[in-house]
């Protein structure tokens, strides 16, 4: 009796963990610490066209840092590589909850394919 009980609360906590589990690891808004410029009320006005064009820009600047062994640059130039990422992606209706889903989705594709990440 006593055993069967047990078994009983110890499936009770692997569900609720399971679950509490899930929670925890959905992406909420509130966590996306990068987000694309609200381009009009930071005066810019740019087409998808123009940040293309600045993304191609930034990638340079990005290889130029790296060559130089600039890497206080390096770093600036990869995050605004980045930020004209994301300000392509939103000018073109993708959804920041995509964008951040995708994530994980490249971390399990990175995985499959026998990759293994530092730390």
């Amino acid at each position: 009796m006593i055993i069967g009980v047990g078994v009983y609360l110890i499936l009770l906590m692997l569900i609720l963990n399971f679950f509490l589990g899930v929670k925890s690891n959905e992406i909420r808004k509130e966590n996306y610490n990068l987000k694309p410029l609200d381009l009009k009320k930071s005066g810019i006005n740019a087409t998808l066209f123009d940040e293309l064009r600045k993304c191609d820009e930034e990638n340079a600047e990005f290889t130029q840092a790296i060559l130089k062994c600039d890497y206080d640059n390096a770093i600036e130039e990869f995050w605004d590589s980045i930020q004209t990422k994301l300000n392509c992606m939103d000018m073109s209706g993708i959804r920041m909850e995509d964008i951040y889903a995708g994530l994980e989705k490249h971390k399990l594709k990175m995985i499959k394919r026998g990759n293994i990440f530092k730390g």
